[in-house]
C-alpha cells in the first residue's frame, strides 16, 4: 500500500525533500564563505571578542538552516493546513530558542571578557549577567508568544515598567560600565601610557578599571 502510494504521489514527496536538502547544502556553502570572511574581518580590526562571537554562532548555524529547510518543505507539501500551521509554529519556536541560547552564551562570555579587563567586582558581574540573560529570555518569550498568536500587550506594559525601574535604579552604574567598555575595546589608552588632562594634571596611568583611571604624576 505504501509503495503504491509513493509511486502515484512521488512528486508530492520528492519536491519537499529536494527543498529541504537544497536548503541544507546552501547553509553549508553560506557558513563556509561567511565565516571565512568574518574571521578575516575580525583579524583585521583586531577585535578580541570576535572569536567568541564566531565560535558561538558557527555551531548552531547549520541547525538554523535545517529548521528553515523543514519549514519551507512543510509550506510546499500537500499536508493539511491543520498540520502545517502548528508544525510551523513549533519550528519557529525552536529557531527562536536556539538563537536566544546562542546569544546568552556569547553575551555571557563577552561580558566576562570585558568585565575582567575593567576589574569589575564579581558580584556586579553576576548581577549584569543575570540582567542580560533576563532581557534575552524575555525577548525570546515575546517572539514565541507572537508566533503562536498569543496577545503580548499586557506583558510588554509590565516589562516596560520594569525596565524603567531598572534604568532608574542603575542610572549611575550603566553609563560607567559602557564608558569602561568603550575605553577597553578602543585600546586608545592603557596602563603605562603618559597622559595630560584638560585640567592640567598629567602623569603615567598606573591602573584603570570600569570606573576610574589612576595616574601617577
Amino acid at each position: 500500500m505504501l509503495i503504491k502510494w509513493l509511486t502515484e504521489n512521488w512528486a508530492d514527496v520528492a519536491i519537499p525533500v529536494a527543498v529541504f536538502l537544497a536548503t541544507y547544502f546552501a547553509g553549508l556553502w553560506i557558513r563556509r564563505n561567511t565565516f571565512r570572511h568574518l574571521t578575516q574581518w575580525i583579524r583585521r580590526i583586531n577585535w578580541q571578542g570576535g572569536d567568541i562571537v564566531v565560535d558561538a554562532i558557527k555551531k548552531p548555524f547549520i541547525l538554523w538552516f535545517l529548521i528553515l529547510g523543514a519549514y519551507l518543505a512543510l509550506r510546499i507539501s500537500v499536508l493539511s493546513p491543520s498540520w502545517v500551521e502548528p508544525a510551523g509554529h513549533i519550528l519557529g519556536s525552536l529557531l527562536v530558542i536556539s538563537i536566544i541560547i546562542t546569544a546568552v552564551i556569547a553575551g555571557e562570555k563577552l561580558m566576562k571578557l570585558y568585565a575582567g579587563k575593567m576589574e569589575i567586582a564579581p558580584a556586579k558581574i553576576t548581577l549584569l549577567l543575570n540582567i542580560l540573560k533576563a532581557i534575552l529570555l524575555i525577548i525570546g518569550l515575546l517572539i514565541i508568544l507572537d508566533i503562536w498568536k498569543i496577545p503580548t500587550t499586557p506583558i510588554i506594559l509590565i516589562l516596560g515598567a520594569a525596565i524603567l525601574w531598572g534604568a532608574f535604579a542603575f542610572r549611575d552604574v550603566l553609563p560607567n560600565l559602557l564608558a569602561g567598555m568603550q575605553f577597553s575595546s578602543s585600546n586608545q589608552i592603557k596602563v603605562g601610557d603618559y597622559i595630560k588632562l584638560e585640567t592640567g594634571e598629567e602623569g603615567y596611568i598606573t591602573n584603570m578599571n570600569w570606573r576610574n583611571i589612576i595616574i601617577e604624576s
